[in-house]
């Protein structure tokens, strides 16, 4: 009676397994992804933004509509992100870099959005972003300038923060107000909520 033999791992040619080197690198890529959020965490440009949540709407049916999860914004100082008022502002109001404005074609600014829970007993992480144009007019940019405007793809998660780029570009309408959408996820249950506050980018102060 001949029995089958074990099926071994797949190696490459220094003798590490396939699943050996996908670890090591998943690993170095974490180490990466920390170094960098140090260093935005850091950078006294960063626009640090705590979104506490005050009641948690769970989307149960997307096809009954979205419910918003209430929050209150508050944002450390910074001198080219503000609140739309002094106390509880319902948008962040991005304006340019003076000293940039006319020699670049874009101005980014980094954002890191902390969750934080009005409810001691509850923790919301954040799990996902998203931007959409909230007022079309004549002058609004494509799909594609939102996109690159606001680059998801290099928009990363650290724990209870969210970091993200705004670029800022220049040529665009800067009165253009952007839907943010948080999609936050409650730790004791695995709901998914969602927050929604506001970006605006404003036109630069006039020159004297």
């Amino acid at each position: 009676m001949k029995t089958r033999g074990k099926t071994s791992a797949a190696t490459t040619s220094g003798g590490a397994t396939i699943a050996q080197l996908r670890a090591a690198a998943i690993a170095k890529q974490r180490i990466l992804e920390r170094k960098l959020h140090e260093l935005v965490q850091n950078s006294p440009g960063t626009a640090k933004v705590t979104l506490t949540v005050t009641k948690f709407n769970p989307v149960t049916d997307p096809h009954k509509g979205v419910p918003k999860t209430e929050c209150i914004i508050s944002l450390e100082p910074n001198d080219r992100v503000k609140g739309d008022t002094p106390v509880n502002p319902t948008k962040l109001l991005v304006t340019p870099n003076d000293l940039r404005k006319r020699c670049a074609p874009a101005d980014p600014v980094n954002f890191e959005f902390k969750i934080a829970s009005q409810n001691s007993k509850e923790t919301y992480y954040p799990v996902g972003v998203s931007f959409s144009l909230k007022n079309p007019g004549p002058a609004a940019p494509s799909e594609q300038k939102i996109r690159s405007n606001f680059a998801t793809g290099a928009m990363s998660i650290i724990g209870l923060s969210l970091f993200f780029t705004d670029n800022y570009y220049l040529g665009a309408d800067p009165e253009n107000v952007y839907d943010f959408c948080v999609v936050v996820q409650c730790l004791s249950d695995g709901l998914i909520g969602v927050i929604d506050p506001c970006i605006s980018h404003n036109p630069p102060p006039p020159s004297n």
